[in-house]
């Protein structure tokens, strides 16, 4: 999915993006085509499943809190725990569990992957809420087709202990 579609995509609904900007980008080293899709679309300020983007989910990580090997990351958002949603110097998106010093954990092989996964998670849940018996947990045949597209995605992120597959888990 292009940065275009993706933005008209999420926007649709009337829900907003954040859009970075290149001073976002001043000291970390990520792939041209996540800067692109970042400063032209940009990502969710907020997502199911408990997840914003933009410069103030990130506001309580203290300076100096990323091990190094990980201050080339890009923080790009945090999730409900507020663990910073970060990309790598190759583009990974990846979670940084603060509880567990800041050890990684993987989420999509892109930032397009992630908007993308976001996009069909907010359609999933938006499917199952027009089921006049929707008690707040997702039909069977609902989390097979997501785990199905994720699978299709990007298969890494339903290996055990990746955010992906414990969202699956939790429907």
């Amino acid at each position: 999915m292009n940065a275009q579609d993706f933005k008209a995509a999420w926007e649709a609904g009337g829900d907003t993006v954040y859009r970075y900007t290149d001073d976002d980008f001043a000291v970390s080293q990520v792939p041209n085509e996540a800067e692109h899709f970042l400063t032209a679309a940009g990502l969710p300020t907020e997502a199911a499943p408990c997840l914003s983007f933009g410069k103030s989910s990130l506001d309580w990580v203290p300076e100096g809190a990323l091990p190094e090997h990980l201050n080339s990351c890009l923080p790009i958002g945090s999730d409900g725990s507020g663990d910073p949603i970060v990309l790598d110097a190759e583009g990974t998106v990846l979670i940084l569990d603060h509880d567990g010093g800041f050890e990684p954990r993987y989420v999509n092989k892109d930032v397009e992957t992630l908007a993308e996964a976001l996009l069909r998670y907010r359609e999933l849940i938006a499917e199952a809420a027009q089921d006049a018996d929707f008690d707040g947990e997702l039909p069977e045949v609902l989390r097979k087709r997501f785990a199905d597209f994720l699978r299709q995605l990007d298969p890494q992120c339903l290996r055990p202990n990746h955010m992906w597959s414990g969202e699956l888990r939790c429907l």
